[in-house]
Parts: structure tokens; C-alpha cells; sequence
């Protein structure tokens, strides 16, 4: 259905900020 199709994109939109910042400390701690 078209509804769970658009929630599932507000929920990849919100997850999305969430995995490229643990990504990002992931790297981090590598580098240091």
C-alpha cells in the first residue's frame, strides 16, 4: 500500500542522520 511505502520513507529519512553519525564516530575512533 502506498501508505507503508511513505512510512517507510519517513522512517529511512530518520534513521538515515542516525547511521551516517555512528558511521562518523566509528571512523573517529578509528583515526584516533
Amino acid at each position: 500500500t502506498s501508505s507503508n511505502v511513505e512510512w517507510m520513507m519517513s522512517v529511512f529519512t530518520l534513521t538515515m542522520p542516525a547511521i551516517v553519525f555512528i558511521i562518523s564516530l566509528n571512523w573517529l575512533f578509528l583515526f584516533y
